[in-house]
């Protein structure tokens, strides 16, 4: 059903493209029929490629590959992926899930980058991760199945979306002790130990923690002070590292970032203040500078680790910004956001 849809709508709209289109979407659905009585993963491969294909061919035709051709792309090779690995053993088939996954990230990564691009499209999230923390900001929750039921309701609301020079992120970007976290976290301890990677991966940080110089400056305002600090964390949304509140009130299409500054404390003071931060009970603690803000400039006096969602980078400045509502998101009936869910429209 699936392959009839996506090969009908691009052959039933193109004129000049008709019956080559219908050609391809008839020998897609044969591909299907022979690939899954004979169990045949190539062919099950080709007959999800081939629609995509088609689709991709009326967008040429139609000259509105702009800001859909990176993801039509990515559809093509998650579909290969899923289709040859869907015979395939289970071990084989979560290398598959998670390959196509990567794919699709990157192609919303290629989009972003289009202007205007994340505005005509409808994410939808499925929980795959260690922390899964945005997709419970968008009310999805972390139960892969559980997730498709919420995204097949079709709700969805439009969420902020932040910058660090330029790079994007939906959840929170880190500094400091946080992103020495990430830092150790390798691929091989996620899978071993789940979420409690993440506290083999605190302990580690926090032997080697080294409190770090921080100029900043909120645009508009006169600059601060410099601040020793031990970590830094800038919030689009609420939770970080598997469902720490480091952010118990941010909002994720309140058109702000919410601002984090942990000063510098001896270490013992650090871990006690680090568990408050664990339980929401940090926001009004004089150890911690909290402010909203639409764009934020920061200067280290070192290289600094800073966490974008995940990825862990390397950098002496950072520059911030959000975009309001630049992103259209498929949501739970509770998303962390000030907008009702509504009725996705096509």
């Amino acid at each position: 059903m699936v392959i009839a849809a996506v090969g009908a709508y691009p052959t039933l709209s193109s004129s000049s493209l008709r019956q080559p289109l219908a050609a391809a979407t008839g020998a897609a659905l044969l591909a299907l029929a022979i690939g899954a009585i004979g169990r045949w993963g190539t062919l099950i491969q080709v007959s999800l490629m081939l629609p995509l294909g088609a689709y991709a061919a009326y967008l040429v035709e139609r000259g509105d590959v702009d800001s859909r051709a990176p993801l039509v792309g990515a559809a093509l090779l998650v579909a290969g992926e899923l289709g040859y690995a869907s015979l395939e053993p289970p071990t084989t088939r979560r290398a598959a899930v998670r390959s196509a996954a990567l794919v699709t990230l990157a192609a919303v990564g290629a989009v972003a980058r289009v202007p205007g691009g994340l505005g005509r499209l409808a994410f939808g999230i499925i929980p795959l991760g260690t922390g899964n923390d945005f997709a419970k900001a968008v009310g999805v929750g972390e139960d892969p199945e559980a997730a498709l039921d919420v995204l097949l309701h079709a709700n969805v609301i439009d969420v902020d979306l932040g910058t660090l020079d330029g790079r994007p992120f939906f959840n929170v970007s880190a500094g400091g002790f946080v992103a020495d976290v990430s830092a150790t976290l390798t691929e091989e301890l996620k899978d071993a130990t789940g979420k409690l990677a993440f506290v083999i991966g605190g302990a580690r940080a926090l032997l080697g923690r080294e409190p770090f110089t921080t100029a900043f400056c909120v645009r508009g305002q006169t600059p601060v002070p410099p601040l020793d600090l031990q970590m830094f964390a800038v919030c689009n949304a609420r939770l970080i590292g598997g469902g720490y509140p480091i952010a118990p009130d941010a909002l994720i299409d309140d058109g702000v970032l919410d601002v984090f500054m942990v000063k510098r404390t001896p270490t013992l003071e650090f871990v006690a203040l680090l568990q408050k931060i664990a339980a929401g009970g940090h926001t009004d603690d004089e150890r911690i500078l909290h402010f909203r803000t639409r764009e934020l400039d920061l200067t280290f006096d070192r290289e600094v680790h800073v966490n974008v969602d995940g990825e862990v980078l390397e950098a002496r400045q950072c520059t911030y910004h959000v975009l309001h509502r630049a992103a259209r998101f498929l949501c739970g009936t509770n998303p962390h956001a000030a907008q009702r869910p509504r009725r996705l429209v096509v």
